[in-house]
């Protein structure tokens, strides 16, 4: 089935249906298709159906394959010719009863080859979109339930080659869910093996895995889904200019939990955000936010800039009561040659955000195979802004930054804890922030364990104590404040007024310098017993309860003594079981060091 000058669908379900069931189908091309006019969609199940009743749409779509080009999954569906669209499966269209979701469920999507010089700067326009679910406020909404776009182990792909010649060109989804209704989920979907080729002049603005948004005041589940495989690169962006995002939500209250992004590959463009794993924000009114149990790795920036950023967790999340516990984060790198003032952030808690940031277990410092990443880049665990509302509390993180043999350039210095807020009241307390970031030839910018906002000791609303800050590479020192570089910690104490019952010292990590890391603590280590209870924190990463009276500082709680067997991170390795106003398409350029890139 194909027509060159007008829309295409496999399976069609217009005006005034409902409670159709769609499943068990497969629908493909046996030949090259290619259209000859503008602007023509192809779809493999398109439903589009005004609601004749207060029923709504009420539609199931489940266990269709969609792609390759036969019955078998061989071979591919190839699409070309002018400024197409492909949509796996959409449903769109209006409904009376916003209390009524359909379900797309089961489906896999996958063996595609596109070509397209689409240049909408819709989003409901873009060139690709696997899964689409609502392109406005009124249209039905949907669940988006233990689907597969890709493939996580290469057995099948999608390659999308945009010829785009506009420089302000709609993003490319895996999901995209953009219902006004509360309460939808998704969860449970694959996303993999997908690349984007640049084969323009524009810079089309890169490719979402998962986009989820709605109104202020309405909730999403995003969780057990896992975007990009088993494989490096698993998903390849290298378009010019081009943004990666594994998980990107607007305006609504988030679950996030139990999510996989891992894999991911996107091309260097001077001046911008090029990749961010999770990047998710909420808006006032919305209701907090709960960010747990994900797991990111293996990120790269590659190919080409001296300037730009990644950031791998993007948190914007203003509502009072926001919770981000219990995520690993590690082998996060930039290799794009010469990589100078690269900003590389594992998670990066922006101005207006109200948080509880605990139990988190990062190493940066280090690529996906465990090699030191020596480019001079600006590196920092956790990145805290200040801004109206920046009232958060870091309680119990393992955060350790490696690496030797660093380039020693301006900008590069780089930190384990970096916050700048100076009045909001704030806790740091219970953590390992541990800097061991080596410069090759000594006397160059620092590796500091901690940065705080504030001119004087004992900065307003600040309390600072039992962690340990240690940093012991070459140019290391425990922290900078005021401006000016503190080394030891006994000076920190005494410039800050906090940290009287800090530590400085090794708190025998099991092996932070693997390619996957264990930031276990071992028997013997200072941190045991060394922390102060923390009432709203009463389990570690691993869910085991804290000491009421003296927990262990860091992400695990362990008792004194020979350290229990078989704890290891949570760090799973294949598929689990299973806003708008972050639409920009062309972020500001980056500032100096210190200072963060705003995609607004």
């Amino acid at each position: 089935f194909f027509a060159p000058t007008s829309a295409t669908a496999g399976v069609s379900v217009d005006a005034y249906n409902t409670n159709w069931t769609i499943s068990n189908n497969r629908i493909y091309q046996t030949a090259a298709r290619a259209f000859t006019s503008s602007a023509q969609r192809y779809s493999g199940i398109a439903i589009n159906s005004v609601a004749a009743s207060a029923e709504g749409g009420n539609f199931v779509v489940t266990g269709n394959t969609i792609g390759f080009g036969a019955a078998d999954g061989t071979g591919t569906t190839t699409l070309s010719g002018s400024s197409n669209e492909f949509r796996g499966i959409a449903i769109t269209g209006s409904s009376t009863d916003a209390g009524t979701f359909s379900t797309i469920q089961g489906n896999t999507i996958s063996g595609i080859v596109q070509t397209s010089s689409r240049a909408s700067t819709t989003s409901s326009s873009s060139a690709f979109i696997g899964i689409q679910a609502s392109t406005s406020a009124v249209d039905a909404p949907a669940n988006i339930l233990g689907n597969t776009i890709g493939s996580l182990d290469g057995s099948s792909s999608i390659t999308i080659t945009a010829t785009s010649t506009s420089a302000s060109t709609a993003t490319l989804y895996g999901i995209y869910d953009f219902a006004y209704v509360d309460g939808l989920s998704v969860s449970g979907n694959n996303i993999g093996s997908i690349t984007v080729n640049d084969g323009g002049t524009g810079t089309v603005t890169g490719l979402r895995g998962i986009f989820s948004a709605a109104a202020s005041g309405m909730s999403r589940t995003i969780s057990n889904n896992t975007v990009g495989g088993a494989l490096p690169g698993s998903i390849t962006n290298n378009l010019s200019g081009g943004i990666l995002y594994g998980i990107q939500t607007g305006n609504v209250k988030v679950t996030a939990t139990g999510n996989v992004v891992q894999n991911l590959t996107s091309k260097a463009t001077a001046g911008i955000v090029a990749l961010e794993a999770m990047a998710i924000t909420s808006a006032t009114g919305s209701g907090p936010s709960l960010i747990s149990g994900n797991t990111v790795r293996n990120l790269n920036v590659a190919a080409g800039s001296t300037a730009g950023a990644l950031y791998a967790i993007d948190l914007t999340l203003p509502q009072a009561g926001n919770v981000v516990e219990k995520n690993t984060l590690y082998g996060v790198s930039a290799t794009s040659a010469p990589a100078i003032a690269y900003q590389v952030y594992g998670m990066f808690v922006r101005g207006t955000s109200i948080v509880d940031v605990r139990n988190n277990v990062f190493r940066m410092g280090f690529d996906a195979a465990g090699n030191a990443i020596t480019a001079p880049q600006s590196t920092v665990g956790i990145r805290d802004t200040a801004g109206a509302g920046s009232q958060n509390n870091y309680y119990y993180n393992s955060i350790y930054i490696g690496g030797t043999g660093v380039t020693a350039t301006a900008s590069a210095s780089s930190y384990a804890f970096n916050s700048d807020v100076v009045t909001t009241a704030r806790n740091f307390q219970d953590n390992i922030f541990w800097n061991a970031r080596s410069n090759a030839v000594g006397g160059g910018f620092v590796h500091a364990a901690i940065k705080v906002g504030g001119t004087a000791p004992n900065p307003a609303g600040l309390t600072s104590d039992h962690n340990i800050l240690l940093a012991t590479g070459t140019d290391g020192v425990t922290g900078v404040f005021n401006g000016a570089v503190v080394n030891t910690l006994t000076d920190w104490q005494t410039a800050t007024g906090q940290d009287a019952t800090s530590l400085a010292a090794d708190p025998l990590f099991v092996a932070a310098t693997a390619a996957t890391p264990d930031l276990h603590v071992q028997s013997g280590s200072p941190a045991l017993g060394a922390g102060i209870p923390i009432a709203s924190v009463s389990t570690d990463f691993a869910g085991t309860a804290r000491s009421a009276t003296t927990p262990t500082i860091g992400a695990y709680e362990v008792a004194a003594g020979p350290r229990p067997a078989g704890l290891l991170p949570a760090m799973p390795n294949g598929a689990h079981a299973g806003a708008p106003a972050r639409l920009a398409n062309a972020p500001a350029e980056l500032p100096a060091d210190g200072t963060s890139v705003d995609k607004n």
